[in-house]
């Protein structure tokens, strides 16, 4: 709450809409990159007791967090050319600069959903 207050005040009315609706574009399109595959991973982390095999999962849920993050980032960078003819708006250069950073947002899912599905809550509270 705090920190909405710094960010809000320190922007002003036009930039901080414009850092909302950079934050609202790459939340939406992320829901579509996610599609059930990191609550899919947790779930079959929860049903497996074999250590090695959990090992295996989380590797595999994280190469995949990878690819998806890059398709992802990939996605957003070419879109960024259209958001801002579409939209009236100059978020697109904004989506640009930020695109590599972008490839690790999926992961933030995915890391709660392995602490979740391995019960080490203290990760989970960490992110």
């Amino acid at each position: 709450m705090i920190a909405s207050i710094l960010v809000t005040r320190s922007l002003g009315p036009e930039r901080y809409g414009i850092y909302s609706f950079y934050i609202s574009v790459v939340s939406f399109v992320g829901l579509f990159f996610r599609f059930g595959v990191f609550n899919s991973a947790g779930l079959l982390l929860v049903h497996t007791d074999n250590e090695k095999r959990i090992r295996k999962l989380i590797g595999t849920a994280f190469i995949l967090g990878l690819v998806i993050g890059v398709v992802y980032s990939l996605f957003l960078t070419l879109s960024s050319w259209f958001i801002d003819e579409f939209f009236k708006t100059n978020v697109g250069s904004i989506i640009r600069y930020t695109s590599l950073l972008l490839i690790f947002f999926p992961l933030y899912y995915l890391i709660t959903h392995l602490s979740r599905g391995t019960k080490r809550v203290e990760i989970l509270a960490l992110m």
